[in-house]
C-alpha cells in the first residue's frame, strides 16, 4: 500500500490514498504534496507500525513551508487546523534545495515519541530546483509547463517508492 496512509480520527479509521490528496490539493505543488504524504507515511511506519496513525495527540514540525507539503499533512492529520503544525526554516538537516531557505525534514510527535523523517539526498533531481528557481524569475509559458510536467512526474515516482527508499527515519 505505497499510496495509502491509514489514519484514525476518534473512533473512525480512514484509508487515505494519494489520489485523495491530489483531489484536495490540485496539481500546483503536487511534488510537495507527495513529499508530505510520504513523510507522514514514513512516520506512521515507526510510530504506529501495526495500527492506524491517530490524528490526536499529533504534532508536526517541519522545515518545509510549501503549500503542497502543508495540504497533504492537513488532509492526513488535521495538524495545521488544530494548531499542531509548525514550520522552522532554520532546521539544518536535509537542505537539498540550493536556491531556497528550507529543509526537507519532518518531526512527527505522538505522545512521548517522535519520528524524525529526513528526505534523502538526490531523491529530487537538481533539475527540479533549477526549474523552480527559473519559474520564479520568468513568466515564460514553456518554463512553467516544464516545471508542471516535472512536478507531476516526480509525484508519481515518489508515491511509488517505499518510505525507506525516500527517507532516513529515526524514532526518538
Amino acid at each position: 500500500m505505497l499510496d495509502t496512509v491509514i489514519i484514525q480520527d476518534r473512533n473512525d479509521v480512514f484509508h487515505i490514498t494519494f489520489d485523495d490528496i491530489r483531489k484536495y490539493h490540485g496539481l500546483a505543488n503536487i511534488a510537495g504534496a507527495a513529499i508530505g504524504f510520504k513523510a507522514i507515511q514514513a512516520a506512521a511506519s515507526v510510530l504506529t507500525p501495526d495500527a492506524p496513525l491517530p490524528r490526536e495527540p499529533l504534532s508536526i514540525l517541519t522545515g518545509h513551508p510549501g503549500p503542497g507539503v502543508k495540504d497533504a499533512i492537513e488532509f492526513l492529520t488535521r495538524a495545521p487546523t488544530q494548531g499542531a503544525y509548525f514550520v522552522d526554516r532554520k532546521i539544518a538537516d536535509a537542505r537539498w534545495n540550493p536556491y531556497a531557505n528550507l529543509s526537507f525534514s519532518f518531526f512527527i510527535t505522538l505522545g512521548e515519541q517522535t519520528a524524525a523523517v529526513y528526505l534523502k539526498d538526490k531523491v529530487l533531481p537538481n533539475r527540479f530546483f533549477e526549474l523552480m528557481k527559473e519559474a520564479s524569475q520568468t513568466t515564460a509559458p514553456e518554463v512553467h509547463a516544464a516545471l508542471d510536467a516535472l512536478k507531476q512526474e516526480l509525484s508519481e515516482e515518489l508515491v511509488s517508492q517505499t518510505s525507506e527508499q525516500l527517507f532516513d527515519i529515526q524514532l526518538r
